[in-house]
């Protein structure tokens, strides 16, 4: 008013900025769906994913074990990884907590382990690397 700029709805503003980036994540869902190989599995046990890996910029990823689950551990945030064909696994938020999303993936090295794990933690750049330590 002091300005005398015109009003602005701020709640609306926010509803309809949360609305789009519900359909963009939706179509992102699907997107992926339609991409996964049904009928595989992973190429190790899940035991061999488990470890801690590292990136310079990024600090430490923590790849766990809880049963027949695998959890990803990021900082304070941690998410179950879901299968989703071969050595990629989806991460899993449902209740939107974790500020990083989509597929993670296993890379074997040249003697058969896994030794690097790709996360998309900036959605404009190619996934971050991290190498197991």
């Amino acid at each position: 008013r002091l300005l005398g700029a015109p009003a602005v709805d701020w709640v609306a503003r926010q509803k309809k900025e949360e609305a789009e980036a519900a359909a963009r994540s939706a179509r992102a869902q699907e997107a992926r769906k339609a991409d996964r190989k049904t009928g595989t599995s992973p190429s190790h046990p899940l035991q061999d994913y488990a470890g801690r890996y590292e990136h310079p910029g990024y600090g430490t990823a923590v790849v766990t074990v809880d049963g027949s689950d695998l959890f990803l551990s990021i900082d304070s945030h941690r998410a179950k990884l879901n299968h989703y064909h071969y050595d990629v696994w989806e991460i899993g938020d449902n209740d939107n907590v974790v500020p990083f999303s989509g597929l993670v993936r296993m890379l074997t090295g040249k003697k058969g382990t896994v030794d690097q794990i790709a996360i998309p933690l900036e959605p404009s750049v190619s996934d971050i690397v991290f190498t197991r330590k």
